[in-house]
């Protein structure tokens, strides 16, 4: 009912439940549509959705300059998921100009916030010196936080051979 009045939180729930059927069948078109009608009413977590729909080509068709577009919607208005995905863009460049410093420059703003998956990727980038100078001290730090939240890549980084050298 707060979907039909149009309250964009309740919206985006809606589009959440479709996109993986919760109480509901999949419905990934239908989540695409929802989340588009609350981003375009500048709500910001379903800006974030929005891009990610088009980033995997989810319930419409792959858009990689919409997505890195709607990514960025939200990264500025401080959404931490999307600071990393827009990172991510740049990194890779999907949908933008690659480009490593734009890339470390987001992931440390998503890092900050305490985000694992962005401070696995600027470990990544300070121990491959991509975007910003080589730094194993600060990247072995990176890896020991992500990992300590659970994330995998991290712990096996910290954890192989060759790589066990940069902890410091």
């Amino acid at each position: 009912m707060a979907a039909v009045q149009g309250n964009l939180e309740a919206i985006s729930h809606l589009a959440f439940c479709n996109q993986h059927g919760i109480g509901t069948e999949k419905n990934l078109e239908h989540a695409a549509i929802l989340y588009r009608k609350a981003a375009e009413a500048e709500h910001t977590p379903s800006q974030y959705q929005l891009g990610l729909c088009y980033h995997k080509g989810e319930g419409l068709e792959q858009d990689l300059v919409a997505a890195a577009g709607w990514y960025y919607k939200a990264a500025k208005k401080g959404d931490r998921w999307a600071q990393f995905h827009l990172g991510v863009c740049y990194y890779y460049g999907d949908g933008v100009e690659q480009d490593f410093s734009q890339a470390v420059e987001l992931f440390k703003v998503s890092a900050s916030q305490g985000l694992d998956e962005a401070q696995y990727h600027l470990g990544v980038c300070l121990l491959n010196g991509q975007g910003a100078e080589r730094n194993l001290e600060i990247a072995a730090g990176l890896f020991q936080m992500a990992s300590d939240q659970g994330h995998a890549e991290a712990r096996n980084i910290l954890n192989e051979p060759g790589k066990r050298g940069i902890i410091p």
